[in-house]
């Protein structure tokens, strides 16, 4: 059940129709703030102006931001990785890795300057974790109780504590940019796309500070979490470090030593390792969160009420048999295997949202900015392989996923 409503979770087989049908007949949005718990997290997953932004902005510019992304990711690494070159560190990951993707992505969504401004980091990384255990909190009370227990949840207080402080230091920062850049070219980030098109949301902090909490949940923290998993699968399976790092030598030799978008794109083996990675420890066991708005039939018989809230299975598929050999091995070129096979390298890419990899959705819906995110994660690793080895400590075997709900977290430490 799901807000009082009954939550159906689909075939991934039926997704073909699914999603071919309109928005008045299963409503992504409405699907996606439900499970969201938006009227109390105020966490809006799928917003218009900042998908937009993605779509026209982002994605198709990555090539001209894969300098700045790069330079920001050399920049995190340095500050946030351990630099004792005569022996083995323990290093709590997660967190290591929060910080620098944190970084790396704000570069992107506030500019230079907050990407790298303790207050801001720490804001965005403590909304991305409290909006989700706000949720998580929100979850375990019954719909009719939810009104009242809002005010007694502290993740919600924390929640709000960082949006307010977001709100404060996006009202600063555009002040002293105002005062220190009259007459000079501007950044080239998403708030910068968006005014071009919209002066008057750049003026308003509360729409940015919320739009700005939403990236770092959707953003952020999966972004997180799928870099800490390759790193868990990396030093668990240390075979594979040489072989990644000697690709990653190669691409850089055919650039000049630059991550372009050539660079990052002749990386075949180190993108089939992140996907093999992503098939085993998934961000969710589910997808396609929708909702039906009325009434309606499937060719096979199945009937959803309007009201009823529907997801699809995203995980069965791929311990399956009939869909992959040994699924419950891991094999980092499997996927490098199977695009060579079939000769179809698109459909193979950690990137690939079709019929046959559905973690990032489908259809028009599919998560518009997984391009920044499989770019970012792919500079990072490959600047940590060539700066670092990874292994286990001793006698510890890689850390078990923890699964709260269909969402699916990492777990501990190297």
């Amino acid at each position: 059940m799901e807000d009082g409503k009954e939550l159906v979770i689909m075939n991934d087989r039926l997704l073909k129709e699914l999603k071919s049908l309109p928005d008045d007949i299963l409503s992504a949005e409405v699907g996606i703030n439900q499970d969201m718990l938006y009227k109390y997290s105020h966490v809006k997953v799928v917003d218009p102006v900042g998908q937009n932004a993605i779509r026209s902005d982002l994605t198709p510019g990555l090539p001209r931001l894969m300098p700045t992304i790069a330079s920001e990711a050399r920049a995190a690494i340095n500050a946030h990785f351990p630099h004792d070159a005569e022996s083995w560190v323990p290093v709590v990951v997660f967190p290591v890795v929060l910080d620098s993707v944190a970084q790396v992505s704000a570069r992107l969504f506030v500019g230079a300057e907050l990407c790298r401004d303790p207050r801001w980091l720490k804001c965005s990384q403590t909304a991305a974790i409290a909006a989700f255990a706000t949720i998580s909190a929100m979850k375990r009370f019954p719909a009719w109780l939810r009104p009242m227990a809002q005010y007694f949840v502290p993740e919600k207080v924390q929640l709000e504590k960082a949006r307010a402080e977001a709100i404060r230091i996006l009202r600063e920062d555009s002040a002293h940019k105002v005062t220190k850049s009259s007459g000079e070219g501007k950044e080239d980030y998403l708030v910068t796309w968006i005014e071009k098109k919209n002066a008057a949301w750049a003026k308003d902090f509360v729409a940015q500070a919320n739009l700005q909490l939403e990236l770092s949940v959707a953003a952020i923290h999966t972004t997180t979490m799928a870099l800490t998993h390759v790193l868990y699968d990396l030093a668990t399976h240390p075979e594979y470090i040489e072989i990644l790092r000697d690709e990653v030598k190669a691409a850089l030799s055919k650039t000049g030593g630059v991550y372009n978008k050539d660079c990052i794109a002749s990386m075949a083996k180190t993108d089939s390792f992140m996907k093999e990675s992503q098939r085993l420890h998934p961000p969710a066991l589910t997808t396609f969160k929708r909702r039906v708005m009325r009434d309606f039939t499937l060719s096979d018989g199945t009937h959803l009420p309007k009201g009823t809230s529907i997801e699809v299975d995203a995980s069965a598929r791929y311990h399956d048999l009939d869909s992959f050999e040994d699924p419950d091995q891991f094999d980092g070129m499997r996927f490098l295997r199977i695009s060579e096979q079939t000769q179809q390298k698109s459909a193979h890419q950690y990137v690939a949202s079709n019929q046959d990899y559905v973690f990032w959705g489908q259809g028009k819906h599919a998560c518009p900015g997984r391009f920044f995110a499989a770019n970012e994660i792919k500079t990072l690793l490959a600047m940590f392989i060539l700066d670092y080895n990874v292994k286990l400590p001793p006698g510890v075997e890689r850390p078990a996923d923890i699964h709260i709900g269909t969402f699916v977290s990492d777990s501990k430490v190297l």
